[in-house]
Parts: C-alpha cells; sequence; structure tokens
C-alpha cells in the first residue's frame, strides 16, 4: 500500500474517488509536471518552491487567499500568502511574506478582513495582510508564554456563514481559544487580546480545537475528543481513541464533529452532537 503522507514542499488540490484512474508506483496514477503543478491520473500538486516543508496552513473563501507557514529553502521559519483567485496555471508568487515566526496553527480571522491568528512556542500574533506586506504584533500573555507551545488555535462564530461586520457590543464579546501543549485552553477577548480565562482540559497537548456559537470541540494527543459548553464547566460528550487525535472539525450545520486519527494509515471518524447542543 501507497504512503499517504504528502511530499514536502507540495500543497495537494483535491482527490478523486479511490481506485480511480490506473496505478502507478506506490499505488498512485501515472505523473506528469508542467507550470509547477504535479499531476497524476487521480489527483494533482502544487509547488511552492519558496518551502521545502509545510507545516501550517489555513485558506481563506471570502478573499481566495492561502496562507501557508513551514521551513524555506535556507532552513528558516517562514510565513506566506498567496492569492489562490490567480491560481489557474502556472506558478504562484506570494502576495506576502514574513520570516521568522514559529508557527503551529495558523487561522485567518472570521472578524477581520485578511487578518491571520497565528500561534506558535511562547507566541501569539496578529498578522495583517496590507499592500503586499504582513505586520505582525504579539498578543501580550506575559508568564502564561514562558517555555510554552501553543498548539492549536478556533473562534466563537457560527460555522454557516459570518459577517466581517460586528455591532460593536458583539466585537466585544467575541473569543477566542488558543490550545497549548500541556492540555489547557487559554480564553481571550478577540478585540481586547485580552486573557479572559485559562482552561485545563486535557492531561497531554491540545492536537485540534473547533468552535461554533454554541460549543467548542477539543482534540488531544490523551487520545481523548470532548464536547464543551462555552463556559468549560463539563463536557457534554467525551470520547476515547485507540490511538492520539490529530485534528477535528465541527459539520457547517453543528451535529457532527468529524476527527482525524493518527495510525498506520488514514483514519476518520464522526462523533454525533445531539440536536439539543447544535
Amino acid at each position: 500500500m501507497g504512503s499517504d503522507q504528502e511530499p514536502d514542499g507540495l500543497m495537494r488540490r483535491g482527490r478523486a474517488s479511490a481506485g480511480e484512474g490506473r496505478a502507478g508506483e506506490g499505488g498512485r496514477g501515472m505523473e506528469t509536471e508542467t507550470d509547477g503543478e504535479r499531476r497524476t491520473d487521480n489527483e494533482a500538486y502544487r509547488s511552492l518552491p519558496s518551502l521545502v516543508s509545510v507545516q501550517a496552513l489555513t485558506f481563506d473563501g471570502p478573499s481566495k487567499f492561502l496562507a501557508v507557514s513551514g521551513q524555506d529553502i535556507q532552513n528558516r521559519q517562514s510565513l506566506l500568502v498567496w492569492d489562490m483567485s490567480r491560481a489557474d496555471g502556472g506558478a504562484l508568487t506570494p502576495v506576502a511574506k514574513q520570516t521568522g515566526p514559529d508557527v503551529a496553527c495558523l487561522r485567518f480571522s472570521p472578524f477581520e478582513k485578511l487578518t491571520l491568528i497565528s500561534c506558535g512556542m511562547e507566541n501569539v500574533r496578529v498578522w495583517r495582510i496590507k499592500d503586499s506586506h504582513l505586520s505582525g504584533c504579539m498578543v501580550p500573555l506575559g508568564a502564561l508564554a514562558r517555555q510554552m507551545h501553543f498548539t492549536a488555535l478556533a473562534f466563537e462564530c457560527r460555522r454557516a456563514g459570518h459577517s466581517f461586520c460586528l455591532p460593536s457590543e458583539a466585537a466585544e464579546q467575541v473569543r477566542l481559544w488558543v490550545g497549548t501543549a500541556d492540555g489547557r485552553v487559554i480564553e481571550l477577548g478577540h478585540k481586547s487580546r485580552k486573557v479572559l480565562a485559562v482552561h485545563q482540559l486535557h492531561t497531554q497537548a491540545i492536537t485540534g480545537l473547533c468552535a461554533n456559537e454554541s460549543f467548542v470541540v477539543t482534540a488531544s494527543a490523551d487520545r481523548h475528543v470532548r464536547v464543551w459548553p462555552l463556559d468549560f464547566r463539563s463536557f457534554y460528550l467525551h470520547a476515547l481513541h485507540e490511538t492520539a487525535v490529530t485534528g477535528i472539525d465541527i459539520s457547517l450545520d453543528g451535529r457532527q464533529a468529524l476527527r482525524a486519527v493518527l495510525v498506520v494509515c488514514s483514519n476518520r471518524a464522526v462523533l454525533d452532537v445531539p440536536c439539543g447542543l447544535a
């Protein structure tokens, strides 16, 4: 069986159904490569020549911008942004770039246009994309940031659509959650960037974090997936998996959580969320 691991510095675009096309080396289709894009019979990869490895990525639907963090050819940590509306063939050129930050997780803000939030070793940063520049500022975390690896991000917002223009009172109340390597979730005011609370939710690293306007779902290296109310007093649901959970997301209607699990072969599972919570 061929490996499902992504080649370094390559980005997958789409996948056809299993078994489609002729099998090539390693179980993949026959490969061709044109203008920086590597194709097989059943899938395509677009090369990111600026990077030799990818650590985190996020896509913003309204702007069609793709942000990717990883290691460049000079072994530096880099954060790059591409305009995917121009990706109709040929090589991609970044519209903004920054080097230096350690980025473990990256998300576009659903409340501020062309604004990124990232987290990594001892840092949570806010980035703004403007006039081909990527300027960033640290979120002040004080002692919480010392020797701490921040691993995951989630916003308090509706999954099925949102508005960038929130009323001032609503904007003050919107929260951002950041997971840590010691199983905590730090609650921040999205607008104030101030720490509102710290919640100890798992015994090992938070590996996945997602939320909507009703609840928060956490995944951890301790093999648990938990569904929490927004005040984190006690979890609604609790699922133990055989191996570490590497990612989590919520369906648009909020009734299912999809979790990815680290095993020899790709594995996915769906956790049904009771209608009363959605």
